[in-house]
């Protein structure tokens, strides 16, 4: 039976609808959805066919994902689709799979596909497409431009055998931003229909490509249509939720009704199908086998045609004189399949046995295969299966595709595709578990043999064939190799994946020493592609194991390294120490005592974790730092010393060393700029972030978009919280306290999401401080008392309480918080990181008691930070310490010292911006004045109010408003 395409013409018009907005510059995406057979692939192959033809400008690009590989292969789909636009495939039958016209117009393309790619897609080359292919064809097709290949990193055509480069610079937002800028700009050239099939097996790093693509097109001339089957998707990964699924919602959600349902045809709709396949040749078939036939098979298409195609071959529907198709003389509906599943089985059946077995050994490579590998397995030439696949299978039985060539070194390669996913599913079914084994390993040997040198480019088919053929040594080195593979382009979740696939293989395998190591390196990768994804908890389980086996094993450089490993999340998510001492301990003894670069991680680490936020750096911590640091200058390894001084930084925060600091960090965010370790760079900007928002300048705000950029292209979640948290505190200085609640609210939830340890105790603190100036902390005092009745004694919970009281005027309750929090010169306050927040609101508390002997124990331990702002962390501050310096010193009757202090917050204040902040401050320093009682003073008092007042009024801060009127009433 020939391929005919009916019916459906809803869902054509309404892909027609999508194609003309997108061509007109209002770029689409859309989803064909349907069970398996329904017509997905037909459908969007015909649309394809008819848009070409209706414009003439148009180029059509396709890509698949695999039911066996595609989920641990790195953005498989989009491989394909750019290699089609970029001619990377060896000929045009690929392109042809649409049709030739498509062919020769990408063909007639290629000049400025190249130029696009190097200019806005260098990073793509290796990764997307072949660098040697890239390499060869620009030469030809652009010879007189003798700096493109420059532009691709390609003076000349790598070296096949080197495999995937690591772009140590590009990280994957940059990734799919240039991919995102190639496509935009081949669309302002040609519109682009780009087809993606069989995404409910599409691996996470394509999800994630295709979420941001489909974001970013919605003013280019770009078409996405997608198919999967919904009944996939609801199954979900085991126990993890489809990576598709979360794409979907939020791509609905943005562009709208975007499905395209192909559902199973039930009544009318089922035999309006079947008879528009019937028509399509000359026929008598009457009513009563229309309707029998639409019963039997629901007007599924792929089960409807089988059928026809098996009774034809039975004879239960023959021709008449006239060559019209009739009801064969012995039909019985009951000998005929029940199921596509029966259908496909007969039609098999039919075959030669030698394409049988061609079809049977093509099934265990999977729905696309190579034309050599069966050949070497079936003990045949090449060519003639070639052959014997494209004009057999091919042409007459439609069993099969060609999919196009490939060189791959010496080696040419004719890749096939399975019309449909049921005959490979059917034919590998049919073969026994032993059987499946020893093929398997065949294949594998095949791929290796026609791969040589270019092995690690097919290393996740590689691995599970061996893994399927029970050749588990061999399925963990292809894990590996694929992991790494997937590493190098920031396919973190894919590597995490593979890793864990290999450390299962080795787990069925006694232990030997080389297995060891091999389960060691997987460990290692593991860990950090788990890190990266945000398993920060699997990660740090990862690693420790590691370091117990390495330990085990005696090998003391693997053991630091996945030492190191678990320390980083631990000190990141601020977790409680609890092993890390130990692991590095043990590491550091275990390394040979002469200077290394590992030796000063270890160093640095050890120190880290034997520091604490409240007692910073012990005296034996500190001296393991300064070692770090000797022994890094001694190696002039700038890597090292950079990771020794950053940890030195984080725990010698003395206010009097800032300018210290800051010179010193000018010189590293220098150096760190040089280096490829992004995450290195972002740590030395959020310290120096830190030290020049508490010195008020203002120029420090400038760090927040290149830190966004930064963390956006790392992807690592801690980067992800801080930058989101970093963007609250210019909003509530500039008075804009919805925006900063907002953003607040979304940094607290990125902070939930990867267990970000402080990430609750900061969003309190944002959440008491915005409530406090919209007069509103009469909704969060009962919270705050039932956190503490239940967690006891938080940091910066306790004085807050007492502030919260003493705002809402209770201040026996005030008083009461107060003296239990200032017992023993108030020792029950910790000197952690929110120590300057503990004082600044016992200073309020205080002043508002009128407490001068506790105002000079508290005067006294927060002189030290006179001249700067009051930190909360990394990226939120409460204005400057002068402001509580003057109440306190107020409140001692200290007047002069009270109004130096008061002056310099206010012009802190007026420095930094902080509009909020400087309104407390002209508040407070003209109450300062009214107290003092000078007549001198009584102008500027009152205008320092009225401008404070003013300030509250504009910006809706209606906590202050409340104070500063009912002290105007007092007056």
């Amino acid at each position: 039976m020939h391929s005919v395409f009916v019916s459906r013409e809803n869902e054509l018009a309404r892909l027609r609808g999508f194609l003309d907005h997108a061509v007109q510059g209002r770029g689409q995406v859309c989803f064909v959805t349907g069970e398996g057979g329904s017509g997905k692939t037909s459908l969007t192959r015909e649309f394809a066919l008819r848009a070409q033809a209706s414009h003439d400008t148009l180029l059509i690009a396709t890509g698949n994902c695999n039911a066996q590989t595609g989920i641990g292969d790195p953005y498989l789909p989009f491989r394909e689709m750019l290699g089609l636009l970029t001619g990377s495939v060896e000929d045009q039958s690929r392109q042809e799979a649409i049709n030739a016209e498509n062919a020769g117009r990408v063909g007639r393309f290629l000049k400025v596909s190249k130029r696009v790619i190097s200019d806005l897609g260098p990073d793509l080359v290796d990764i997307f497409v072949p660098g040697a292919g890239i390499a060869t064809k620009v030469g030809k097709l652009v010879a007189d431009d003798s700096g493109l290949l420059n532009k691709m990193g390609l003076t000349q055509a790598p070296d096949p055998a080197v495999g995937l480069r690591t772009l140590s610079n590009a990280e994957q937002a940059r990734i799919f931003e240039q991919y995102t800028a190639v496509l935009r700009a081949l669309a302002q050239e040609r519109p682009l229909a780009l087809v993606l099939d069989d995404l409910q097996w599409i691996d996470e790093s394509s999800a994630s490509l295709l979420f941001h693509l489909a974001r970013r097109i919605g003013s280019s001339r770009i078409l996405i249509i997608a198919s999967y089957r919904p009944e996939d998707l609801a199954l979900g990964r085991g126990a993890q939720r489809h990576p598709l699924a979360p794409v979907l919602a939020e791509l609905k959600r943005e562009f709208g009704d975007v499905d395209i349902p192909l559902g199973d045809g039930d009544g009318s709709s089922a035999r309006e199908f079947v008879d528009a396949l019937l028509d399509s040749e000359p026929n008598r078939l009457g009513a009563s086998f229309r309707q029998a036939l639409a019963r039997r098979t629901h007007g599924h298409p792929l089960f409807t045609a089988e059928l026809l195609r098996a009774m034809r071959e039975r004879g239960d529907l023959a021709r008449d004189a006239d060559g019209r198709w009739i009801e064969g003389p012995d039909l019985d509906w009951d000998l005929l399949p029940a199921r596509v599943e029966g259908a496909i089985e007969e039609r098999i059946r039919r075959l030669p046995p030698d394409l049988q077995e061609l079809l049977s050994f093509a099934s265990v490579e999977g729905e696309t295969f190579t034309a050599e590998v069966v050949a070497k397995l079936a003990g045949r030439e090449a060519r003639q299966v070639v052959r014997r696949l494209t004009q057999e299978l091919d042409r007459q039985h439609g069993l099969v595709r060609e999919e196009g060539r490939e060189r791959v070194g010496a080696a040419r390669l004719s890749r096939f595709r399975f019309r449909h996913n049921f005959f490979q599913a059917y034919l590998y079914g049919t073969l026994g578990d032993s059987e499946r084994e020893v093929l398997h390993e065949d294949v594998a040997g095949a791929l290796e043999s026609l791969h040589e040198g270019h092995t690690a480019e097919i290393a996740v088919q590689l691995a599970l064939h061996y893994e399927q053929a029970q050749s588990l040594d061999k399925a963990a080195h292809h894990c590996l190799q694929a992991g790494r593979r997937a590493m190098a382009v920031f396919a973190h979740g894919e590597a995490a994946a593979l890793a864990l696939r290999g450390l299962r293989a080795l787990g069925q395998l006694p232990v030997t020493l080389e297995r060891r190591s091999q389960m060691l390196d997987l460990m290692l990768l593991a860990g950090n592609a788990q890190r990266l994804s945000g398993a920060w908890a699997d990660s740090m389980n990862t690693f420790r194991e590691a370091a117990e086996l390495a330990g085990r094993a005696g090998l003391p450089e693997v053991m630091a390294e996945a030492a190191l490993g678990y320390e980083h999340p631990r000190y990141r998510y601020n977790l409680p120490e609890t092993i890390t001492r130990d692991l590095l301990g043990r590491a550091l003894a275990a390394l040979p005592d002469r200077d290394s670069a590992l030796r000063v991680r270890v160093l640095a680490g050890l120190a880290r974790a034997s520091a604490s936020a409240s007692t910073g750096l012990s005296d034996a911590a500190a001296r393991m730092a300064d070692e770090a640091i000797a022994m890094a200058r001694r190696l002039d390894d700038p890597q090292a010393l950079l990771e020794a001084l950053e940890m030195r930084f984080l725990f010698d925060r003395a206010p009097s060393e800032i300018h210290r600091r800051l010179a010193t960090m000018d010189e590293m965010l220098g150096l760190a700029r040089r280096l490829p370790d992004k995450r290195l760079l972002l740590d030395i900007l959020e310290m120096r972030y830190m030290d020049r928002m508490a010195l008020g300048q203002r120029e420090a705000g400038d760090f927040i978009d290149e830190h966004a950029r930064l963390a956006d292209e790392l992807k690592d979640p801690f980067y992800l919280y801080t930058t989101a948290s970093i963007r609250v505190c210019p909003a509530f200085l500039a008075g804009r306290f919805a925006e900063a609640e907002q953003l607040a609210l979304q940094a607290f939830e990125i902070g939930q999401r990867y267990g970000i340890g402080n990430a609750e105790g900061i969003f309190g603190i944002h959440m008491f401080t915005f409530r406090r100036e919209q007069g509103r902390l009469r909704e969060i005092a009962p919270l705050v008392q039932h956190f503490l009745r239940e967690q006891g004694h938080g940091a910066a919970w306790q004085p807050g309480l007492a502030l919260i009281y003493t705002d809402l005027g209770r201040i026996d309750d005030a008083r009461a918080q107060f003296e239990r929090l200032a017992a023993n010169d108030f020792a029950a306050v910790p000197r952690d990181a929110l120590w300057q927040t503990c004082l600044a609101y016992l200073a309020e508390v205080c002043a508002v008691l009128g407490d001068s002997t506790r105002a000079a124990k508290l005067y006294e331990s927060l002189l030290p930070y006179a001249q700067l702002n009051v930190l909360v962390g990394l990226d939120f501050y409460l204005g400057a310490s002068g402001r509580y310096l003057g109440q306190l010193a107020a409140t001692m009757s200290r007047w002069d010292e009270a109004q130096a202090h008061f002056e310099h917050a206010l012009d802190l204040d007026e420095r930094t911006g902080a509009r909020t902040w400087l309104a407390h401050s002209r508040y407070q320093f003209g109450q300062m004045l009214l107290a003092r009682g000078l007549p001198e003073d009584r102008d500027r008092a009152r205008a320092l109010i009225a401008q404070a007042l003013a300030t509250t009024r504009e910006l809706g801060m209606h906590g202050l408003a409340g104070r500063i009127e009912a002290g105007a009433a007092l007056h």
